[in-house]
């Protein structure tokens, strides 16, 4: 190595500094390159997956599971410390970073996520609009649409909302009923079911046929909203957190405060995760809600050729159904209860109940809303982020 290359190099290494990103040195920087290393490393744990020989798959798809957990846990750390203020124009920019590296394609769905749980809707559209600043591309902006027009209904905004929401749900089309959804929860929060129920009705007009699959949920919204519900009828009632309840006789004992009926089934992945955030939802409103979680015992089979459906506990692991047959479903479910450590009211629905018929349960989680009058104010079919803001602030207004 001759010495005037060993000079010339001294002199290079003195100066890089001043010609490096000065982002690059910054916490936020470095916990965002960790994030990419991990994500690489994710990410090639998949492709193994995908190449491996039978023999090795189970045990590879394990490993796989074990670190995506890890990988979101990773995520919610670094959100938790660099997200809590708000999002900066740095980071913003690591946001948009993000969307072009594969290994952290989901970073920035798993943010709007996290946001939306912390109920700060004026914290989510000051992000928005920075991330529009940094360059956002337009497809990533128009996913946005749907939690920003959750954000400016939480926010107040209803006029804002309801435009959003509207225009995006009809250049949608067929695919616009998440956006519809809102626009008819604002409706409903002001006292205008008949809004919403045009809203549905001129879905039905325009896209039934195109779109079979959706077509009878947005039929039962159509028909129902703003009108009484049915009696839950005669069920075994769980208090929470499992304890013993005496429940109610009929539906009209429900009248005078807003009530959410959740109806689910243990098996269920999306309806356990789901419990979770209702059980925040009660305690966060107290007497203004009165969730129930509605289930039928599914675990008795209907006939020799349909076999009852196993449960899933607290940890996701598989009951047999023949263990949690007939009498046995409500101790299933008040194990799950007191496990989860819920705190709204449980009813269990026997294997001969037509509940799920008379309340029109397609898929699960369904959720229905009910103003103090009684009436139908609100559906929802399924569950994912932005839902409990939603769901907060249309008790909230339904309870004035």
């Amino acid at each position: 190595m001759s010495a005037t290359w060993m000079g010339t190099a001294a002199i290079v290494g003195a100066l890089a500094p001043l010609f490096q990103d000065p982002a690059a040195e910054t916490p936020l920087a470095r916990d965002f390159a960790a994030l990419q290393q991990r994500g690489r490393a994710y990410r090639e744990l998949v492709e193994h997956l995908r190449e491996a020989e039978p023999a090795e798959r189970e045990q590879l798809a394990a490993e796989e599971r074990k670190e995506r957990e890890a990988l979101q846990g990773a995520y919610r750390a670094f959100f938790d410390a660099h997200a809590q203020r708000g999002v900066s124009e740095e980071l913003a920019r690591h946001f948009v970073q993000s969307l072009r590296d594969p290994a952290l394609s989901t970073l920035l769905p798993t943010w709007v996520a996290w946001a939306l749980e912390q109920g700060e809707p004026r914290a989510f559209l000051e992000a928005h609009a920075r991330l529009k600043s940094a360059g956002l591309d337009a497809g990533s902006l128009d996913r946005l649409d749907h939690p920003r027009a959750i954000a400016l209904f939480a926010a107040g905004r209803d006029e804002e909302a309801l435009e959003l929401a509207s225009q995006r749900a009809a250049a949608l089309g067929p695919r616009g009923l998440l956006l519809l959804d809102v626009a008819a929860a604002v409706h409903a929060a002001r006292g205008e079911a008949p809004k919403a129920k045009a809203l549905y009705e001129a879905w039905l007009a325009d896209y039934a046929e195109a779109e079979p699959r959706y077509a009878p949920q947005v039929r039962t919204k159509a028909q129902h909203l703003g009108a009484p519900v049915p009696s839950v009828g005669s069920l075994t009632w769980i208090g929470a957190r499992g304890a013993e309840h005496a429940g109610f006789a009929t539906g009209e004992a429900l009248r005078g405060s807003v009530v959410l009926l959740d109806f689910w089934q243990s098996w269920c992945g999306p309806c356990r995760a789901q419990m979770k955030e209702l059980s925040r939802l009660q305690r966060e409103l107290g007497s203004k809600l009165r969730a129930i979680g509605l289930c039928q015992d599914d675990a008795t089979p209907s006939s020799p050729e349909k076999p009852g459906n196993d449960g899933f506990d607290a940890e996701g692991q598989r009951v047999p159904a023949p263990s949690i047959a007939g009498a046995a479903y409500a101790t299933h479910v008040r194990t799950l209860v007191a496990a989860l450590e819920l705190d709204y009211l449980f009813a269990v629905a026997p294997a001969s109940s037509r509940i799920h018929e008379d309340f029109e349960v397609r898929s699960f989680p369904t959720l229905w809303v009910i103003d103090r009058e009684g009436k139908l104010a609100w559906i929802a079919a399924g569950a994912g982020p932005g839902l409990p803001l939603l769901l907060r602030t249309l008790t909230q207004r339904l309870a004035g």
